[in-house]
C-alpha cells in the first residue's frame, strides 16, 4: 500500500494521467517481486562466493533426523526454556554448532539491513517444509539469513541463561546465607552495645561534671565510675566484639556477601569453563580485558590452588570491583599475599555481557556536527522550524543524513542510559517510574477507546480523510475532557483544603484527570457557548451526603 500511495504521488507530482487501479497495482506487484528476486539473489551470490558448500550444508537443516520429530533448523531455532546445567550445556553446544556455518564471512554489505532483518524475520517464522519448498535461490537466501541472526540470538540465549544460572544458583544463596550469619551475630552485637551504652553514658555524665567544674581529669575516679556500672573487662569484651563483627570499611554486609559468593564457585565452575572455552565471544575494544579474563577461567577452574597458590601479579587488580577486593586479596584461610582463585573467578564472571558490547558511539561524528546540533535544537524549541521539515533534513530516500547520523549517534548515548537504569538490580526507582508512565499511558488510551463510539473504540471510516477527520475529533474530545476533570479536581481539592481537611501534596500529585465513570458519552450534545463560558464559572459541587438515583 505504501508503495501504491507513493506511486500515485509520484504520477500526481509530475502531472501524468493516472491509470487505472487494477494497472498500477500490478505493476506495483511486478517492481515489488523484481525487488525480491534481486534481493534473493544477492544473498544467495554472496553465500556461494564464501563457501560453495555453504547453500548445501544449510539446506541440510531442513531435514528431519532418523528418530526425531523436527528438523535441525527447528532444533536450532529453539531457545533454551529451563534453567538447569544441562540446558546450559546444550545452550553452548547450540552456540557453536551455529557458529560452525560462519556466517560472518558471507559479505552482505550491501545488502540493506532492514531488508536483510525482514528476510529473517520471515524465515523465523515458516516452518521449515516452507523453506524447503521455496525455490531457489529464495531458499537459499532464507537459510543465510535466518541462521546469521540465530547466531547472535544463540549467544544472547546462552549469556541470558548464564547470568540467571548465576542469580538462581550462584547469587541468590549466597545472599541468604551471609543474611542468616548477620542475624545470628545479631544477639552478640546488642549485648555488647548495652555494654558500651551504660559505659558511653557515664563516661559522658563524668566529662560534662569535670568541664563544668574546670577540675582536672582524673582517670583512676573516672574508671571507678563506670565500673561501678559495667566491670572493665565487660568494655573489653564488648569493644572487641564490635572490632570483630563490624569491619570498619563501608559495604561490608555486600563484601560478606561476596565472601559467601567465593564458597559457592564449585556449583558455577562447569559453566564458567564453557564459557571460557566458547570460541564465539568477540569484544569492543574497551571490552578485550574482560574478554581476556574469561578466556582465563579454564585454566583457573583445572588450577590446583592448593599446590599453586594464585599470587597478586596474576590478577589484573583493577578489573576486581571496590566490593570484591576484601573476598579476593583478604581471606585469611590462604597463606599471607596469596589470591584467593574462587573468589577472583566470579568477580571476572560479570564481564561477558560488556564482552559482546559491538556497538560503539561515534562521539567525533558528533563533536564535527555539534553547532549544527545545537542550532536545531534551538530552532525546534524557538517554534522557528517545523519538525516535519526537520525530519526531511534528518534523511533523504531512505538514508540518514551526516546530521541526521549525528543525532542518531547522540541517542545512543541516552538509549544506553536508560538501558542501564531500567536493568539496575539494586535501583528500581526508573522502573517503577517506568510503570507509572505507562500505567498513565494506558489510562488515556483506555479513556480515547470509551470516547470512540460510545465504547467500542472503532474508526468507521472507509476513507482517508474521513479517518483523518474522526481522529481529530477523539483528540479534541478527549482534550476537552481532561481540562474539564482537572479544572474540577483543582476546585474540589481548594475547597475541602478551605473547610479544614489536611489534604496533602503527594495525594493530590496521584489524582488522575483521566477518569470518565461521571460522563454519559452516548447521544448528541449540544454546546451553548455563551451560557458555560469562562466568565460563568464553575458548576456548583454535588452533595455527598445527597440521595441520587441509582445509575446503571
Amino acid at each position: 500500500m505504501a508503495l501504491f500511495n507513493h506511486a500515485v504521488t509520484w504520477l500526481r507530482r509530475r502531472r501524468v494521467l493516472l491509470p487505472g487501479v487494477s494497472v498500477l497495482a500490478r505493476q506495483v506487484s511486478e517492481a515489488r517481486t523484481a525487488a525480491e528476486r534481486r534481493l534473493y539473489e544477492a544473498v544467495a551470490r554472496a553465500a556461494d562466493r564464501a563457501d560453495p558448500a555453504l547453500a548445501p550444508a544449510l539446506a541440510a537443516l531442513l531435514e528431519v533426523p532418523e528418530g526425531r520429530r523436527v528438523s535441525e533448523l527447528e532444533r536450532l531455532r529453539t531457545p533454551p526454556v529451563k534453567t538447569t546445567g544441562t540446558a546450559m550445556v546444550r545452550a553452548m553446544e547450540r552456540v557453536e554448532e551455529i557458529s560452525a556455518f560462519a556466517l560472518g564471512r558471507v559479505n552482505l554489505s550491501r545488502v540493506p539491513v532492514n531488508r536483510l532483518s525482514t528476510l529473517a524475520r520471515y524465515g523465523q517464522l515458516s516452518k521449515a517444509q516452507t523453506i524447503e519448498r521455496a525455490p531457489e535461490p529464495r531458499r537459499t537466501a532464507l537459510l543465510t539469513a535466518v541462521v546469521r541472526q540465530l547466531e547472535a540470538q544463540a549467544v544472547d540465549d546462552a549469556l541470558d541463561l548464564f547470568a540467571l544460572l548465576m542469580a538462581t544458583r550462584l547469587i541468590s544463596p549466597a545472599r541468604r546465607a551471609s543474611d542468616r550469619d548477620r542475624l545470628a551475630m545479631l544477639p552478640q552485637l546488642e549485648k555488647a552495645a548495652r555494654v558500651l551504652a551504660k559505659a558511653s553514658k557515664i563516661l559522658t555524665e563524668e566529662l560534662d561534671l569535670v568541664a563544668e567544674a574546670g577540675t582536672d581529669l582524673d582517670i583512676a575516679a573516672l574508671w571507678a565510675s563506670v565500673e561501678e556500672a559495667v566491670p572493665r573487662t565487660a568494655v573489653a569484651g564488648a569493644v572487641a566484639t564490635v572490632e570483630a563483627l563490624v569491619p570498619e570499611e563501608d559495604g561490608s554486609a555486600e563484601a560478606a556477601m561476596r565472601e559467601k559468593l567465593a564458597l559457592r564457585y564449585n556449583t558455577v565452575r562447569p559453566f564458567l569453563s564453557l564459557l571460557g572455552e566458547s570460541d564465539t565471544l568477540d569484544a569492543a575494544p574497551a571490552g578485550r580485558r574482560i574478554l581476556k579474563a574469561v578466556r582465563r577461567l579454564p585454566a583457573l577452574s583445572r588450577r590446583r590452588v592448593k599446590d599453586r597458590p594464585l599470587l597478586p601479579r596474576e590478577v589484573d587488580a583493577e578489573r576486581v570491583p571496590a566490593m570484591w577486593k576484601r573476598a579476593v586479596f583478604s581471606n585469611a584461610k590462604l597463606p599471607q599475599g596469596a589470591v584467593d582463585r574462587d573468589g577472583e573467578t566470579p568477580a571476572a564472571g560479570y564481564g561477558p555481557p560488556e564482552a559482546i558490547a559491538r556497538n560503539k558511539v561515534n562521539l567525533k561524528r558528533i563533536e564535527t556536527h555539534w553547532p549544527d546540533m545545537l542550532r536545531v535544537a534551538g530552532s525546534l524549541i524557538t517554534n522557528q522550524v517545523r519538525a516535519y521539515d526537520l525530519l526531511r533534513m534528518f534523511g533523504r530516500e531512505g538514508h540518514p543524513t551526516p546530521l541526521g547520523a549525528a543525532f542518531a549517534e547522540y541517542g545512543r548515548i541516552d538509549k544506553t542510559m536508560h538501558l542501564l537504569a531500567l536493568v539496575d538490580p539494586v535501583d528500581d526507582t526508573y522502573r517503577r517510574l517506568m510503570n507509572r508512565q505507562l500505567t498513565v499511558q494506558e489510562s488515556r488510551h483506555r479513556l480515547a477507546r470509551a470516547i470512540c463510539h460510545g465504547g467500542r473504540g472503532q474508526i468507521r471510516q472507509a476513507y482517508r480523510e474521513g479517518q483523518e477527520d474522526q481522529l481529530a475529533s477523539l483528540g479534541l474530545v478527549l482534550n476537552a475532557v481532561v481540562l474539564w476533570n482537572t479544572r474540577y479536581l483543582d476546585a474540589a481539592v481548594a475547597r475541602l483544603r478551605a473547610e479544614g481537611h489536611d489534604i496533602k501534596d503527594e495525594d493530590v500529585a496521584r489524582l488522575s484527570p483521566l477518569k470518565d465513570r461521571h460522563i454519559n458519552f452516548l447521544g448528541r450534545y449540544l454546546f451553548n457557548i455563551k451560557a458555560s463560558g469562562p466568565g460563568q464559572g464553575l458548576r456548583p459541587f454535588r452533595d455527598p451526603e445527597a440521595v441520587e438515583d441509582d445509575e446503571d
